[in-house]
């Protein structure tokens, strides 16, 4: 897409995963180097964004994390169903890699920016089976690994704008939203859902939240329906509802689900930018697959 949001170039990857009925498991783009990268089952490859392809590797990638601040990434390999390797790059040269082993066996990664530039946040994450956060560190070029134990069960480290605190739920009962202070990893306080809220109206919370600003966060309660807490008093101030998106009926939106009365969005959630919130949403309420997005000016 262009700054304009109209599509400039499509690239179909369809054919080029090699494993049998496979798909691709990780994207991205660096952030320094016009190249974009996807991941499988059995292959990881890199293109430049006019389509051509530079490299491939027959490896299994579970995730990479590129800086937005300096020529620098972090690559977990899975290596077997028990370890993983971590690797780190620094101006495209690898420079060092450790392994670890993988005590939730065969679990997803995921990456969360830290607003120290040689520091990120690593998650294996395997539902029922547990989580397990990490903070990985560049120093001189060499990776130094911390498991934060008491940081275990998070579900992510969304920041607020002056990066002194972060906010994140709760990802078993998915029935409380806690911040805490960052760097020195402290709760301050909890939103929970009352006892009514999740048996009368059956509500749960999802993991679509994160920080508007300092004080105001985005949280999702329901099903695609979405509040404004304060996260200072942990309240909720009001919903966040956008024009033409409005909560319905899930039948009005799926027309299947004719006995379904709970109110929905078509909104499937949020993703935030330095500028905009974009929400993915299906343009027609049929039951037909379709993908479209709305852009608001953050």
């Amino acid at each position: 897409l262009d700054r304009d949001f109209n599509i400039r170039n499509v690239f179909n990857c369809a054919e080029i995963i090699k494993w049998n009925r496979g798909a691709i498991e990780v994207f991205g783009f660096h952030t320094f180097e016009d190249v974009f990268y996807i991941g499988g089952e059995e292959e990881y490859r890199i293109y430049h964004l006019n389509g051509k392809l530079l490299c491939s590797i027959p490896e299994r990638v579970d995730a990479v994390h590129y800086s937005k601040e300096r020529n620098l990434a972090w690559i977990v390999k899975r290596l077997s169903r028990i370890e993983k390797e971590v690797c780190l790059i620094v101006d495209n040269i690898e420079v060092d890699r450790i392994r670890i082993k993988d005590e939730l066996v065969k679990n997803a990664v995921e990456f969360y920016t830290l607003p120290e530039i040689n520091k990120v946040c690593m998650m294996f994450i395997a539902g029922e089976n547990g989580m397990m956060t990490y903070f990985l560190s560049n120093v001189d070029n060499k990776i130094v690994c911390n498991h934060l134990e008491n940081l275990d069960d998070i579900s992510s480290f969304e920041f607020s704008e002056d990066k002194k605190k972060f906010i994140s739920v709760e990802p078993y009962g998915l029935d409380c939203i806690t911040t805490y202070l960052y760097p020195s990893l402290i709760k301050i306080d909890d939103f929970e859902l009352t006892e009514e809220q999740l048996e009368n109206e059956n509500k749960q919370l999802g993991f679509n939240c994160f920080f508007i600003d300092d004080k105001y966060a985005m949280a999702e309660i329901g099903e695609n329906l979405y509040y404004v807490l304060n996260t200072e008093s942990m309240e909720l101030t009001g919903r966040f509802i956008v024009a033409g998106h409005e909560p319905k009926p899930v039948s009005y939106y799926w027309p299947r689900l004719t006995d379904d009365n709970e109110e929905t969005t078509n909104l499937s959630y949020f993703h935030k930018t330095s500028k905009y919130l974009i929400a993915p949403y299906k343009n027609n309420p049929t039951d037909e697959s379709d993908n479209s997005f709305t852009v608001l000016l953050y």
